[in-house]
């Protein structure tokens, strides 16, 4: 075997190892994201803290590492919360591509 014989087997080798890594990790996230739909299904109700805003949104962390984007209520504004405050937050819709939670406020805890 010559050197740049050597050199693309273990370029090949090092590439397959790596979609199949790739693979594991695309496979833990859906299991992730389907245990999480399991513990927080549509329409129930959760109390949760802000841990970020966006304009007209904010993200609440359901459980450690783990945050939705939720809107407010019609009622609500952006200057009625701030980081750190805890309320209640009703899981409105999943995004399955993008695995993602989409949430309402409904108030302050």
């Amino acid at each position: 075997m010559t050197y740049t014989t050597i050199q693309r087997h273990i370029m090949q080798l090092l590439k397959a190892h790596r979609c199949l890594r790739d693979d594991q990790i695309d496979r833990l996230v859906c299991a992730e994201f389907d245990y999480i739909k399991l513990r927080y299904p549509l329409h129930c109700r959760r109390v949760s803290r802000i841990v970020g805003k966006r304009a007209g949104g904010v993200f609440c962390e359901l459980e450690k590492g783990f945050s939705c984007l939720c809107l407010y209520s019609p009622e609500q504004q952006d200057c009625d919360f701030d980081l750190g405050d805890d309320v209640i937050v009703v899981v409105s819709r999943y995004d399955d591509e993008k695995k993602q939670v989409f949430g309402r406020i409904v108030t302050a805890w």
